[in-house]
């Protein structure tokens, strides 16, 4: 689970929370697929915890994408909503583990749902936040506009122009959101140490 969380956090940052979301549903399906057919313990153990990298990148990316697309009066409801969905899973899967009782197939259930995931990427956009720390402002200037008309803010055009997003990446001296994020990953850092080893 640690390394999962630096692998895909670093790529996330580095390459895009879309693409790198990609990558973890693969990782995962790739590697749980193979875990329902483990032919041996030791199999099942080096699939299982390469699957667990992938979920890890699932959970933390897809945290990320959540919550850089919902403004801040919101934030605190999504994050939740986040939680909620790890309890409501929880209970699914012992719901199966009931119905199901066959290890292989039970693993093959609960891995499965990656290709619903796949499929539904393909309408995912790319985080605005993240564009314009890349200084892709035309990019995300066009995820924002889409934004703002599936939420029928008909104003957003008048609102920001192609100059205030550059602007919006630069914090109030002028420097990327470096500090910040620096400080960020080290308490999630101490965080995940502490509750996951």
């Amino acid at each position: 689970v640690t390394f999962g969380s630096i692998l895909f956090g670093y790529l996330s940052d580095r390459f895009g929370r879309r693409r790198i979301l990609l990558l973890a549903f693969a990782v995962t399906l790739i590697f749980g697929t193979m875990t329902a057919f483990s032919v041996s313990y030791l199999m099942f153990i080096v699939m299982r915890s390469l699957c667990g990298v992938g979920l890890t990148g699932i959970s933390i990316i897809s945290l990320i994408l959540a919550v850089e697309w919902t403004d801040i009066k919101h934030r605190t409801f999504c994050g939740t909503i986040s939680g909620i969905s790890w309890s409501i899973g929880y209970m699914i899967l012992a719901l199966l583990a009931y119905l199901i009782r066959s290890w292989r197939w039970l693993l093959l259930a609960v891995t499965s749902p990656c290709l619903l995931s796949i499929v539904i990427w393909w309408w995912l956009p790319e985080s605005a936040r993240w564009l314009l720390t890349k200084k892709e402002v035309e990019s995300a200037h066009s995820y924002l506009s889409r934004c703002a008309r599936v939420n029928g803010k008909k104003a957003f055009h008048s609102k920001i122009t192609m100059e205030v997003p550059h602007l919006l990446s630069l914090d109030r001296k002028g420097q990327p959101h470096t500090d910040r994020s620096r400080v960020a990953w080290s308490s999630w850092w101490c965080e995940h140490v502490c509750c996951t080893g």
